[in-house]
C-alpha cells in the first residue's frame, strides 16, 4: 500500500511541476501573479511533505 501511495503522489507532484513549467515558459505573465506565487510555494510544501512521507516509509 505504501509504495503505491508514493507512486501516486509522485505522479501528481510531477504533473503539477509540468504545469508550472508550462506557465513559466508560455504564460509567464500569469505566473508572476499572486496565484503563480501561491502555486509555486504550495508545490514546494507538497514536495516536502511527500519527501517526509517517503523518508518515514523507508525507515
Amino acid at each position: 500500500m505504501g509504495k503505491r501511495l508514493v507512486t501516486v503522489l509522485s505522479l501528481v507532484l510531477g504533473i503539477l511541476h509540468l504545469m508550472l513549467i508550462y506557465l513559466f515558459l508560455h504564460d509567464w505573465q500569469s505566473f508572476t501573479t499572486a496565484f503563480g506565487f501561491i502555486s509555486w510555494v504550495g508545490l514546494i510544501l507538497f514536495g516536502m511533505i511527500i519527501c517526509s512521507f517517503i523518508g518515514h516509509q523507508v525507515r
